[in-house]
């Protein structure tokens, strides 16, 4: 299937990455391969390689200045794709930093790192909005080594956390953004939720908040240009989205404050998570709890009628109802004024939602096709 070069460019400005289409690239920013990340890389199948999971690079001086297994490769043993990301958004265009050697000593290995205190001290609190001592005083660089800028803003990072082993490290996203009150992130823990993307480890330093995420594979957004999602896999993506908001609401008692089209990611897993939970709970518990449900019916919109929406992204009607089911229709129109509770009983998710599972092959697929499409526009150039 071929994507219209313009929903990629659109995808390109609305996720905040740096990518081919953005007139960054097309200006000719990068002349480097060794710049571009992580389009410099050839990445290779595991599926049809098993025996293979390092990228085939066009800079061997990257990322072997780690000083250890490559972290794009071996060390993951999957691909670096988006932000896009979210809590990807959450499959972007990165600019590749000079990396700090980790600091791992004998020490480290052998004794807890401090995350893992501060996580355990909030262990007893998870879920619950209470006054805890997640957040430490420092700068996340200590413990994290960050190695990438995700888009443009220069807020936003690709990093390695911690080796788990003598050889394993994971890859992380660390967002910054202003503390407008110090005091806040008092309310902060570690967030754990199957449809949340987890919340690692938080820091204020120098009037900043770095929120440290698990890191995800593509957003929904350019599965969904790169896709063409049915009525089984739109009733997947919101019974996963509205088991992840009954979470936030109930538990973390909070609203997203985000749009969930523009905020919902998936990994290589199939699984649907909804980001930014940081910057969630630092907005404060004001309850809009309808508006995210109501923001689930947007949601569908976006892939319903795919391409249609960037000139008004809170479009409330659909354009071609005769082309949809009895059933979804009925969700849709439900999404604008029942509870959570009532909709992940709706017949829609409970009779046509497929396994989360079949969306494993999807995200490959799309990741995929995004890279392609780079490669085509950057021979272009």
């Amino acid at each position: 299937m071929d994507v219209p070069t313009e929903i990629f460019g659109e995808l390109d400005r609305h996720d905040g990455f740096v990518g081919p289409c953005t007139k960054q690239i097309q200006a000719g920013r990068h002349d480097s391969t060794c710049t571009n990340f992580p389009t410099s890389f050839r990445f290779i199948n595991p599926a049809e390689r098993p025996d293979c999971g390092r990228p085939d690079s066009t800079c061997t001086n990257f990322p072997n200045s780690f000083g250890r297994v490559n972290p794009a490769g071996a060390l993951l043993q999957k691909e670096i794709s988006n932000e896009d990301i979210s809590h990807h958004n959450p499959s972007d265009g990165s600019s590749i930093l000079q990396p700090n050697i980790l600091r791992t000593t004998a020490s480290q290995l052998s004794n807890p790192l401090q995350s893992q205190k501060r996580s355990s001290e909030s262990q007893s609190g998870r879920g619950k909005r209470l006054t805890t001592s997640f957040c430490a005083d420092s700068e996340p660089w200590k413990l994290y080594d960050k190695f990438a800028n995700l888009g443009t803003s220069g807020t936003t990072y690709l990093a390695l956390g911690p080796l788990k082993s003598s050889t394993v490290a994971e890859l992380v996203v660390v967002k910054e953004q202003r503390a407008a009150d110090a005091s806040a992130t008092k309310v902060l823990t570690r967030i754990h939720h199957e449809n949340v993307v987890s919340l690692v480890d938080a820091y204020l330093f120098s009037g900043k908040v770095f929120f440290v995420y698990e890191r995800m594979d593509i957003s929904l957004a350019r599965l969904n240009a790169c896709c063409d999602l049915k009525e089984e896999h739109i009733a997947a993506i919101c019974r996963e989205v509205l088991e992840g908001l009954k979470y936030i609401h109930r538990e973390l008692k909070i609203s997203t404050h985000k749009p969930l089209y523009e905020n919902t990611f998936l990994n290589y897993s199939g699984h649907v998570k909804i980001g930014h939970i940081g910057t969630s709970l630092l907005s404060g518990p004001e309850e809009q709890g309808q508006q995210d449900i109501h923001s689930v019916g947007n949601l569908m919109l976006h892939i319903m009628q795919r391409g249609t929406m960037f000139g008004n992204p809170q479009e409330e009607n659909l354009q071609n109802p005769h082309d949809w089911s009895v059933s979804i229709l009925d969700f849709w129109n439900a999404t604008k004024t029942s509870p959570i509770e009532n909709l992940l009983d709706h017949s829609f998710l409970t009779t046509v939602a497929l396994s989360r599972a079949t969306f494993a092959p999807l995200v490959w697929e799309a990741d995929k096709r995004v890279k392609l499409h780079w490669k085509k526009n950057l021979l272009a150039l």
